[in-house]
């Protein structure tokens, strides 16, 4: 069995669950608050992003057990996952330091301009 460093593991994560840039920084964000609850419109303020695309985002998370749902007085709240495996992983992206998150940005970016260029 070969056992991956802390980076090629996120990076794989990162792979499968953050295709964009909202989705991506929504990973971040809950691995910086992963006991909090937050309401579409406080996500769209933290990430700057308007509510279509934290709409479609957050329900692409929940739908792949990402984050849960939870409603409170009629509003929506979304919270990390209870999921361990999952929540693990959020939580080690946020471990990363500034330097390998640009890393793997940079990787992506590479990857997708290669995914995307004719063959």
């Amino acid at each position: 069995m070969v056992m991956l460093n802390t980076e090629e593991r996120v990076y794989r994560f990162l792979q499968e669950y953050g295709n964009n840039r909202v989705k991506r920084e929504l990973l971040l964000f809950w691995g910086m608050h992963p006991q909090a609850r937050f309401d579409r419109r406080a996500v769209c303020y933290a990430l700057d992003c308007n509510r279509l695309e934290a709409e479609i985002a957050l329900g692409a998370m929940v739908d792949e057990g990402l984050l849960d749902k939870d409603a409170s007085n009629g509003v929506v709240l979304y919270l990390l996952t209870t999921n361990e495996a999952r929540r693990r992983a959020v939580l080690e992206l946020a471990a990363l330091s500034w330097d390998q998150w640009q890393s793997l940005l940079r990787r992506i970016g590479q990857r997708d301009r290669v995914a995307s260029c004719p063959g």
